[in-house]
């Protein structure tokens, strides 16, 4: 697909290139064009890490003009010598523009720090070290065992009109074996949604321990299927020609057509449908948002990041997942936004603002658990300059559209209220938190211990999911 570019003119004709084929690099460029250089820079280091062209060309660039950095022309020169791999005239002609007005000193030195970029960032090395290391479903760590499921009822309107489809939810299942922050993927009907998150939250999953003690697992997937058998005997049928037709455009190079056949393996997998020809192991959707993440499609770059991430079909490689996410996340896709947040801010040595800047970004869309997500670190953040109560409640306020966690939203309405010093008002909402816990039979220790705080006046500070020994 041929690049389409647009000019900035500066001294020694030297220019930034804005491309309109990735969603990533057009949302970087925007960023730069309103003068958000330290955003800016931050997308096109990130892009230029995945092998965007286009982003190393504008690192050199912002580089050389010292825009957000000190000026630096060797790193500038050696950022320009990856970009310009591919024979690119426009990047070749600045590369030496900038060669050409470097001191003897400033020349080796470039040499030499080029090669070494070349070695870490070029086209060739890249596709190897951020293309997953494929395991079979055996060699992975297995999914988390459903071990009390619940079916879900078929909504009388839903059932009133004959129809069938599914619900894909998308949770966490705590350390007590519960499943939390229950939201939806996708769906072919939302009067499907409810019933399915009810019964979700109404099961128990088996408990993972790590180092003695109960841990949450992030990112569970679950389907629930209203159909009766003969209708998904018609469905397996319509889902097969439906596969056969997207694997055809998929080996054809379609970026999208990659992606949804990698869906399309997924919902095969999640629906144990048995069809011929149909490899249906985590490894080989991978294989195929691989191939649609590296021509810069943001969600198979966040299905891909997401899987490299918690190991599904691959080896766990925590820095390359991340790298495919944070492009995602440029892009705009809110999911990426939400997941590198949640998966870093709890780490050693994170950096706690930016995770909050990503939720902040994905609290925008209209998706209810960043906004949720942001307003608990808002209340219970332990660094004081990062907590603002009042914000808090007025992200609260937000439907709670396709996202089913009372628990959790009643915690969440019970620290800010705490964070403004409205104890009155955080142990009236922690009490219906425990309330509608008892209902579930929800058994969590640190609940009471919140209510006990809000009791003496005191504020909570910490995560939400707290893991418990065993």
């Amino acid at each position: 697909m041929p690049l389409l570019r647009r000019i900035i003119f500066l001294v020694f004709s030297l220019a930034l290139f804005c491309s309109s084929v990735s969603a990533s690099f057009d949302n970087a460029f925007k960023l730069y064009e309103k003068g958000k250089l330290s955003e800016a820079f931050y997308a096109f280091k990130n892009l230029a890490y995945i092998g965007d062209k286009s982003s190393q060309f504008n690192l050199g660039v912002m580089y050389y003009r010292g825009e957000h950095v000190a000026s630096d022309p060797v790193e500038a020169y050696s950022w320009m010598m990856v970009a310009s791999e591919d024979g690119d005239e426009s990047f070749l002609k600045t590369k030496k523009i900038i060669f050409d007005k470097l001191n003897e000193k400033e020349k080796l030195a470039a040499r030499d720090r080029a090669i070494l970029y070349l070695n870490k960032y070029g086209r060739e090395v890249l596709s190897q070290a951020l293309a997953p290391k494929p395991l079979s479903d055996e060699e992975c760590e297995q999914d988390r065992i459903l071990i009390g499921e619940v079916k879900p009822k078929y909504p009388r309107s839903a059932e009133m009109q004959g129809l069938l489809g599914y619900v894909d939810l998308l949770f966490n299942v705590s350390g007590e074996g519960y499943a939390r922050d229950i939201s939806v993927r996708t769906m072919t009907d939302a009067q499907f949604f409810k019933a399915s998150a009810r019964a979700l939250s109404e099961g128990r999953w088996e408990k993972k321990i790590e180092n003695n003690k109960s841990i949450l697992s992030r990112g569970v997937m679950f389907r629930f299927t209203f159909a009766g058998f003969e209708d998904m005997k018609l469905k397996t049928k319509r889902f097969e020609k439906e596969a056969k037709e997207k694997l055809e455009k998929a080996e054809e190079g379609n970026l999208q057509s990659q992606y949804e056949y990698a869906k399309t393996l997924e919902a095969a997998r999640i629906l144990r449908l048995d069809i011929d020809g149909l490899d249906v192991e985590y490894q080989a959707s991978n294989d195929w948002y691989l191939k649609s993440a590296q021509q810069g499609h943001p969600y198979a770059q966040y299905e891909l990041g997401k899987n490299m991430l918690t190991g599904k079909g691959c080896e766990v490689d925590r820095q390359s997942g991340l790298k495919w996410l944070r492009a995602a996340a440029i892009a705009g896709d809110p999911y990426a936004q939400e997941e590198i947040a949640m998966s870093t801010i709890g780490d050693v040595n994170s950096d706690v603002e930016r995770a909050i800047l990503w939720l902040r970004k994905a609290s925008e869309e209209d998706v209810y658990s960043p906004k949720l997500f942001l307003a608990w670190e808002l209340a219970t953040n332990p660094i004081k300059t990062l907590r603002d109560g009042d914000e808090a409640l007025r992200l609260l306020k937000a439907k709670s559209k396709f996202y089913y966690d009372d628990v959790r939203i009643f915690e969440t309405k019970a620290a800010a209220y705490a964070e403004v010093g409205d104890f009155k008002s955080a142990i009236k909402w922690q009490k219906k938190a425990l309330k509608k816990a008892k209902r579930l039979d929800w058994k969590i220790a640190v609940m009471d211990k919140r209510l006990a705080a809000y009791e003496k006046g005191l504020s909570w500070q910490g995560p939400y999911h707290v893991s418990e020994k065993v």
